[in-house]
């Protein structure tokens, strides 16, 4: 099985993708995504619960001089924030995550997420 994944219309560089059976009865299975594709073998069919995780990469600084500047520019001007970015780019909550979808095995699914609904 595969297919590409998207969230608000880019394709999710890096991350993976797990198929739970819906039931909790079997195993998981899934796979990595890289450049907004994903393959993953040897999948049972059934309803399954998709769980898709977008990660950034992130340069760290290599010195304190760097490690400064990016806490300086995370800050941007507002003093005693200098936060590094969060790693995860993809919300738990996502609309199009953590779905539950009818499966059959060899077939492409594509999953276009989007962020969350604002309540």
């Amino acid at each position: 099985m595969s297919g590409s994944v998207t969230y608000e219309g880019t394709p999710v560089a890096n991350g993976s993708i797990s198929f739970a059976p819906s039931d909790g009865v079997g195993p998981t299975t899934g796979g990595t995504i890289e450049n907004g594709r994903y393959e993953v073998d040897e999948i049972t069919s059934g309803k399954k619960v998709v769980q898709i995780v977008g990660v950034k990469v992130i340069e760290f600084a290599t010195s304190s001089a760097e490690m400064e500047q990016q806490a300086k520019d995370a800050a941007g001007g507002r003093v005693g924030y200098g936060a590094v970015d969060q790693s995860d780019e993809i919300s738990p909550n996502a609309e199009g995550n953590n779905v539950t979808i009818e499966i059959t095995a060899g077939e492409t699914y594509d999953f276009e997420l989007k962020k969350p609904a604002k309540r």
